[in-house]
């Protein structure tokens, strides 16, 4: 992919300041080379997309040629606590207000609901229509009163100011400047890692030292190296999905 050959490059990696922990989690993810595969497989078959795209946590296959700000991910709302699950109201509830009158950035059809994507790129808020719900009619929120819940309560008032016609507001981001830098670290170091550079040559370039091969292997910067590397391969094969579910408790 593109992003491994620019890894020398520092500033080929400003935009992690910008991206939210599912964002990280889409980059991490389409550097992975099984789902690279994967989805050069469904690419033919939109239905075959769907059933194999839950595996990796997404309502559907995304292209991985994609960087964040270019890719319409959407995460199974189950897993990601910033989705609004938007179901058809009560008939009781008659002031209940529809969401018809927003615009999404993007919508798609799936089996189980209508998916939308509302705003901006770095500030999207996912909507998921489900259980026949009809974004003409009146309109109900499920929250589930899971850990995640102040997110899911946050994302909803999010929705209710657009639908209102204020200002929504940013959407709940639980990473912290410092876990964004640490997070675009371990994204950079796994891109050299993927161009197939030794540890020792991503430490010369990240951190602006030469070693030579004594100082190299006692050297503090070794083992930092090391750890991040790992991390970033972690987060690729699997671990990206705990920054879909659980921001608030990522360590790095």
């Amino acid at each position: 992919m593109p992003c491994e050959s620019n890894w020398r490059n520092a500033d080929a990696y400003s935009y992690p300041k910008k991206l939210g922990s599912a964002a990280f989690a889409w980059e991490f993810l389409r550097r992975n080379s099984a789902y690279q595969a994967t989805y050069q497989s469904t690419v033919a078959n939109p239905e075959m997309s769907e059933r194999v795209a839950e595996q990796w946590g997404l309502q559907f296959m995304v292209d991985p040629s994609l960087p964040w700000d270019r890719a319409c991910v959407i995460w199974l709302p189950h897993l990601n606590p910033t989705t609004v699950v938007v179901i058809s109201a009560p008939d009781e509830f008659t002031e209940a207000r529809s969401i018809g009158e927003l615009t999404p950035a993007f919508s798609r059809g799936t089996a189980n609901g209508e998916h939308w994507l509302l705003g901006q790129s770095d500030d999207r808020l996912p909507v998921a229509l489900i259980a026949g719900a009809n974004a003409n009619r009146p309109a109900a929120v499920v929250i589930p009163l899971d850990d995640n819940f102040p997110m899911r309560a946050e994302a909803t008032r999010c929705l209710f100011a657009a639908v209102a016609g204020s200002a929504p507001g940013r959407m709940p981001d639980a990473l912290t400047v410092q876990q964004r830098r640490r997070l675009g670290l371990i994204l950079r170091c796994l891109d050299g890692r993927l161009a197939g550079c030794s540890y020792r040559t991503i430490a010369e370039v990240l951190f602006g030292c030469a070693f030579d091969g004594a100082d190299w292997k006692s050297h503090d910067q070794r083992g930092r190296t090391i750890r991040l590397c790992r991390r970033g391969i972690n987060l690729m094969n699997g671990e990206y999905l705990n920054l879909v579910r659980y921001p608030r408790q990522f360590r790095g």
